[in-house]
This record gives structure tokens, C-alpha cells and sequence, in this order.
């Protein structure tokens, strides 16, 4: 009798210990896989951002407000307005700036191709700057502030 009780055992410590090996193997798997996706995939970020059009001399302009930490790579992004890259140039940044949520924002005038009915003075436009390219390890690396980047 005590035969049968040690031999039950084993057949269930034996299956245990099968289900735990293929769940370490499954875990291990996913995490290759997961880390070499994460490398691998580059994308595009986009800040989005609110801007109004303003007239100076007959000429028209759009102004907007950028978060001061963002201002010196601002000049390499592209716009993109109504879904089509657009040149732009900075004519001004403003000195006055204000402050939300402790951030500081500047008001930045762009010199750009505006369509004809989108030309009056304080309309809103939505514009959509493109950023560099990046992968998903530099985004958590960048979100945990684990070192710079």
C-alpha cells in the first residue's frame, strides 16, 4: 500500500513539473520575441499642436505655442497640414513666454503655405509636426527616465 501512495506522487509531481518547464519555456519565448519586436519595429511620433493664423504686412502667418525643452529640434521637424508635408520656417520666437502645468511655452511664428480659405485672421489650425524615428525600447526607456537618451 505504501508502493501505491509514492507512485501516485510521482506521477503528479512528474505532470507538475511538465506544466511548469512548458510555462517557463512559453515565457521565455514571448520575451525573445517581445524584445526582438521591440528593437526591431521603428515608427514616427507626431505632436500635435493648435495654431492661429495671423496677418502681418499682407502676409499671413501661423503662430503657436511650443513648450520651451522642444524649441531647439523644432527646425528639424516636418509639418503636416491636411495630410501633406509642408516647408516651414521660424520667423520669430517670442521672449515672452507663459507657464502651464511647469512647463514654459513660447510663442513661435512660422512662415507657411496656407490654403486661400483657410487665410483669415485668428483661424485655428490644426497642425501636426513629425518627429524622428524611434523604437519602442528608446519610448520605454525614455517614459522610465532610465538614462538619457
Amino acid at each position: 500500500m505504501l508502493r501505491e501512495i509514492t507512485d501516485s506522487s510521482m506521477v503528479i509531481e512528474a505532470r507538475t513539473a511538465k506544466v511548469i518547464t512548458i510555462f517557463i519555456f512559453s515565457l521565455v519565448i514571448a520575451l525573445i520575441l517581445f524584445l526582438s519586436l521591440a528593437f526591431k519595429y521603428k515608427f514616427y511620433l507626431y505632436e500635435h499642436y493648435l495654431g492661429y493664423v495671423i496677418k502681418i504686412d499682407d502676409n499671413y502667418y501661423i503662430t503657436l505655442y511650443v513648450e520651451d525643452s522642444k524649441i531647439p529640434g523644432f527646425k528639424d521637424y516636418v509639418i503636416i497640414i491636411n495630410g501633406e508635408n509642408v516647408d516651414f520656417k521660424i520667423l520669430e520666437i517670442n521672449k515672452e513666454y507663459y507657464f502651464s502645468d511647469n512647463n514654459k511655452y513660447h510663442l513661435i511664428v512660422i512662415e507657411t503655405e496656407i490654403e486661400e480659405e483657410k487665410k483669415l485672421e485668428n483661424n485655428i489650425i490644426n497642425l501636426k509636426f513629425k518627429l524622428e524615428e524611434t523604437n519602442l525600447i528608446n519610448q520605454i526607456r525614455k517614459g522610465m527616465k532610465l538614462w538619457k537618451i
